[in-house]
């Protein structure tokens, strides 16, 4: 299977504003445009990146917006650790990653520095084995992470902070820990024919410290 084609710059600077700001923003889960606005109404900025990024309806039914804030500390991490797809089809609980050609998905992101911790992207074409040639024991992202972590000429991309990028289901990435601690804003806007939003606001956010066994998928 061939990975990695992206990320892509959509080229749009963010700018939150003050820590007092960030901590104030709101958390969403699946949600809609009309939802996201109407619940953003006093962060414009975070409206106008939404707004820079472009919907076509032909090619994807539906959009979901998560929007999540973080408090981190040095050796946080602000999502699962290790190297994963954000492709969101799953059977029996793991990615069916043999089948994104046909339930595939874009993803535009951005995140803020607070913490410094920030996004790391695989630089492709990277042509790896199927998820069929995994121990039946072994979750499928641990088993990527396994293969990635091995090769020690891989290249990897930093993202920088407050730029919205694109990316597709096919391309692996993982969080880093904090530097320093921060508020730390992570965006994330998806377009499918699968992932129908759900419009909640999120009520918890989770904050992960440096464990080995996180690294073997979920």
């Amino acid at each position: 299977m061939i990975f990695n084609d992206g990320p892509w710059l959509v080229d749009f600077k963010y700018v939150v504003g003050t820590i007092r700001d960030i901590n104030r923003v709101p958390m969403l889960y699946r949600a809609s445009r009309q939802f996201a606005y109407s619940h953003l109404k006093k962060f414009p900025s975070i409206i106008d990146a939404i707004k820079h990024i472009p919907r076509d309806k032909t090619l994807y039914k539906y959009e979901s917006i998560d929007l999540k804030v973080t408090m981190l500390n040095p050796g946080w991490y602000p999502c699962i650790p290790g190297w994963h797809l954000d492709d969101f089809w799953r059977k029996n609980g793991q990615p069916a990653l043999e089948e994104l050609d046909i339930h595939g998905s874009i993803h535009y992101m951005f995140f803020t520095e607070g913490g410094d911790s920030s996004t790391q992207f695989m630089i492709g074409p990277h042509i790896l084995p199927p998820p069929s040639e995994k121990d039946p024991s072994e979750n499928v992202y641990g088993y990527y992470n396994r293969i990635i972590e091995s090769d020690k000429a891989k290249i990897v991309s930093t993202l920088e902070p407050n730029r919205l990028y694109m990316f597709k289901c096919i391309d692996f990435h993982r969080g880093t820990p904090a530097k320093s601690s921060g508020w730390r804003i992570f965006f994330r806007l998806t377009q499918s024919n699968h992932r129908v939003p759900f419009n909640q606001i999120r009520q918890q956010v989770q904050v992960y410290i440096p464990f080995s066994n996180l690294e073997s998928g979920w």
